[in-house]
């Protein structure tokens, strides 16, 4: 039985990385389209839909990057949390963080704290949080664009 509860407790750090990621690349694509102009929800799902030109994560961060919506630390921390995920998705094998293909990749996270697993989470969590910040400021920079509503006299 204990074999099966660590080998069960091992199967959900491939879980926490795929959502974890997942939630990630959602705010990324977010950020996208608040930092772009308007387009139509048919025209934003050919360009992050199946084949399109931003449907990768990969995509999302350099051209997040490219367009100065994320700093230089955050996108090759980005980079190796898609190489994480990768690793843990495409593969026939198991993968865990003690694994020492994944270690070295979570060394190179610029939080490095000791443990892979730690390291992963915290700067995934962070990353996420500061695109959020990201996005919010975006909303509210454009909505002092916007011009004012005119006043309506309710007397008239």
């Amino acid at each position: 039985m204990t074999n099966l509860s660590e080998t069960l407790s091992k199967h959900i750090e491939a879980a926490n990385v795929l959502v974890l990621a997942g939630k990630i690349e959602d705010n990324l694509e977010k950020l996208l389209l608040v930092a772009g102009r308007e387009i139509p929800n048919k025209v934003a799902k050919r360009i992050f839909a199946g084949m399109g030109p931003l449907s990768s994560l990969a995509g999302k961060i350099e051209v997040a990057y490219l367009f100065e919506l994320i700093d230089e630390p955050a996108f090759k921390d980005l980079l190796i949390i898609k190489d994480v995920r990768n690793a843990f998705a495409h593969t026939t094998q198991y993968v865990y963080f003690s694994q020492e293909h994944i270690a070295a990749k979570c060394r190179n996270l610029s939080n490095w704290i000791g443990d892979p697993q730690d390291a992963f989470y915290k700067r995934g969590l962070e990353l996420f949080d500061e695109i959020s910040d990201s996005i919010d400021k975006l909303i509210f920079r454009k909505a002092l664009q916007e011009a004012p509503l005119p006043v309506v006299d309710e007397e008239e």
